[in-house]
């Protein structure tokens, strides 16, 4: 660099742009109608968006991509809104259970603004049904019901095991009835066998303990079965 070449200086004026306000046409930026400036640049995209929102159905989507700051967004926003003014107010889309298949909701389309009211309702609904059913709960003609229940399901449930029972007796078993469940053991005199008792029988014997044995289990099987839905009903 030439240090001997004096270097040119930039007036202070010529630093920065400058407009004349008097040729905006404006008073003010609220003048401005942002709005309809963004849409009179943009009116491809404009005509692109009206078309789409033209398309019958309800099978299609909007879709707008461009550069950053461009304004496509905006412009998106503020013409389905202009549109959205002069369209019939849109219905409420409610899900609700599905009681048949509760992985796919079920949905209710409802007039414009049903929608909260059908949200208070079932809320109110379910206040009034919970004091209800506690109420019945409580009251002197369930508990007799209950209890005329429990006690005809206790009677079936006893001669479910006392027609078991007298069959193991005849097949030569006795019945052992604890908490773990039933089970049959082969008995003498009415009284059950040990495995050395068992083990010193001849074999024709264990082998007709052991097929009365496998019938007597069935009967068994079946009577635990009725005893399970008999408690399925209280």
């Amino acid at each position: 660099m030439d240090m001997g070449k004096k270097s040119k200086e930039v007036a202070a004026n010529k630093l920065r742009g400058w407009c004349d306000p008097d040729s905006l046409g404006v008073q003010s930026a609220k003048d401005i109608n942002l709005k309809k400036q963004l849409l009179v640049a943009q009116d491809k995209a404009v005509k692109g968006i009206a078309f789409g929102l033209k398309m019958p159905g309800n099978d299609y989507n909007l879709y707008v991509a461009g550069p950053d700051r461009t304004g496509l967004t905006f412009i998106a926003k503020t013409y389905i809104e202009k549109v959205a003014k002069k369209a019939p107010p849109p219905s409420d889309w409610c899900y609700v259970y599905n009681f048949q298949e509760p992985d796919t909701p079920r949905f209710l389309e409802l007039r414009r603004g049903m929608g909260l009211k059908l949200k208070e309702d079932i809320a109110g609904f379910l206040e009034e049904i919970k004091t209800e059913i506690h109420d019945v709960f409580e009251s002197e003609g369930y508990n007799k019901e209950k209890e005329a229940i429990t006690k005809a399901t206790t009677t079936k449930r006893n001669e479910l095991i006392s027609q078991l029972e007298k069959k193991v007796n005849l097949g030569g078993f006795v019945l052992n009835i604890s908490q773990t469940g039933m089970m049959i053991i082969p008995s003498k005199d009415g009284k059950p066998m040990d495995d050395k008792a068992i083990a010193a029988l001849p074999e024709e014997e264990r082998k007709r303990l052991q097929e009365v044995s496998q019938d007597l289990q069935k009967e068994m099987k079946e009577a635990l079965r009725g005893i399970r839905n008999l408690d399925r009903e209280l």
